[in-house]
């Protein structure tokens, strides 16, 4: 999946765990280097299967994160932070929406100590 948008929300897709992880190694490696936010409905949470040969950090403490363009605002619980080959970094999570009835993967980037994404 290569994509060059800075935003991307899809709400009837279902994406394996098999295939957000190649995504997310595809970021990871440099790709889509312009994107801040990746929201995506997935078929169940395939957290083992996202993450297979990615490092990344567990948190546990809340995070929001307000999107700059301030359409909405994403509350992370449990997520994991990866990072970038260039050291940029990324919240992941699988989260569930109860008013869709299905999980989803909330991504983004969080600002840097000067504020920049």
């Amino acid at each position: 999946m290569r994509i060059d948008c800075e935003e991307i929300t899809l709400c009837e897709t279902k994406f394996t765990g098999e295939e957000l992880n190649r995504f997310l190694k595809h970021w990871i490696n440099g790709g889509s280097p312009r994107l801040k936010t990746f929201y995506a409905a997935v078929g169940t949470d395939s957290t083992f299967q996202l993450f297979d040969g990615i490092e990344n950090t567990r948190i546990e403490e809340d995070k929001d994160y307000q999107a700059k363009h301030g359409k909405y605002k994403l509350t992370f619980m449990r997520w994991y932070q990866i990072k970038r080959n260039d050291g940029v970094t990324a919240a992941v999570e699988f989260a569930f929406n109860f008013s869709r009835n299905r999980y989803f993967l909330q991504f983004v980037i969080w600002p840097d100590e000067h504020g920049n994404t």
